[in-house]
């Protein structure tokens, strides 16, 4: 498999299943009071900017992060409605992140959704990562729309 695409536990989203033109379609929900919050952890800065415009548009305050150590640090001191996370960090890896938050918050539960250039090659481990759904890395206006798609899932 190639390309990039949305994985969720039960199945692989293929992007040439959607019309290309399904974000430009979509009304972007941006509320004036950012009430919901979400962080985006990635060593990739650029990558952490895109994503965060994309949710900002929907409404979101972001907090940035740039390995998993310091997500670590801004998850124990704020909660969140929402956890983007790189696979493949330095200092502290997505998984381990991931078992973090699984173990220190096991009452709360908040969508996460693991990212990476590698999933794919991951697929048989997919399930024991934790993470509630899994998006693979590649060009960004695909990406773009496959993580709408997957916040209009979440924010049904």
């Amino acid at each position: 498999m190639c390309g990039t695409g949305v994985i969720s536990t039960a199945k692989f989203i293929n992007y040439t299943v959607y019309p290309d033109n399904h974000v430009r379609d979509k009304v972007i929900k941006k509320a004036a009071n950012m009430s919901k919050k979400a962080i985006v952890v990635d060593n990739d800065f650029f990558f952490v900017e895109f994503l965060s415009e994309l949710l900002q548009a929907r409404g979101y305050q972001v907090i940035r992060t740039y390995d998993g150590k310091e997500a670590k640090s801004k998850l124990e001191q704020q909660s969140f409605d929402l956890i983007f996370v790189d696979m493949v960090m330095p200092k502290m890896d997505g998984r381990e992140l991931i078992r973090f938050v699984r173990s220190t918050f096991p009452d709360v539960h908040f969508p996460i959704i693991a990212l990476s250039g590698i999933i794919v090659e991951q697929l048989d481990k997919l399930d024991e990562m934790g993470a509630d759904y899994f998006i693979t890395k590649g060009p960004m206006e695909k990406m773009a729309k496959y993580i709408e798609m997957l916040m209009d899932k979440i924010e049904e």
